[in-house]
């Protein structure tokens, strides 16, 4: 196992978790955030993939809870490929926002919208200080999906 490794793995496993790709879920955290913005204007939410714990509370439904479930479920897979050994992991948080300020259609695209989703991701392993670092994806989505979100597989 090596250490290092760890810092390559979290940052493919944030981005893939904040992608609006559908790879290791049929639900995306982008729609978390979209959901969220539309019924309560709150745009940040904290999921922990160690303590299966989502927040704020409002957060929590079926799409959320599954969205979590599959990416711990992914999470030692993931590790072992980048030649990590999961029971070293002791913390795994993803904050993330969809930046309202980055909310805007395109010029030259119609029924389009550019969304930014931010995320701050802490990580801890045993007998190591936490890490953190930030990521941020810049995503083109079609103007319903805005409001509705994107559709789930």
């Amino acid at each position: 196992m090596k250490i290092k490794n760890f810092k390559s793995a979290m940052h493919n496993f944030t981005h893939s978790f904040l992608s609006i790709d559908y790879t290791h879920s049929g639900k995306l955290a982008v729609n978390v955030l979209l959901k969220l913005k539309s019924e309560e204007n709150i745009s940040i939410v904290e999921f922990d993939f160690i303590n299966t714990i989502i927040s704020p509370k409002i957060a929590i439904d079926d799409d959320s809870l599954i969205l979590l479930k599959d990416y711990q479920n992914w999470l030692p897979k993931h590790l072992r490929n980048h030649n990590c050994d999961y029971t070293q992991l002791e913390c795994l948080n993803i904050i993330t926002q969809l930046n309202k300020n980055n909310i805007f259609k395109p010029k030259t695209m119609e029924n389009t919208f550019q969304i930014e989703i931010e995320s701050e991701t802490t990580y801890k392993l045993k007998n190591r200080e936490k890490q953190s670092f930030k990521l941020s994806l810049i995503e083109i989505i079609n103007a319903n999906y805005l409001e509705n979100g994107i559709p789930n597989l």
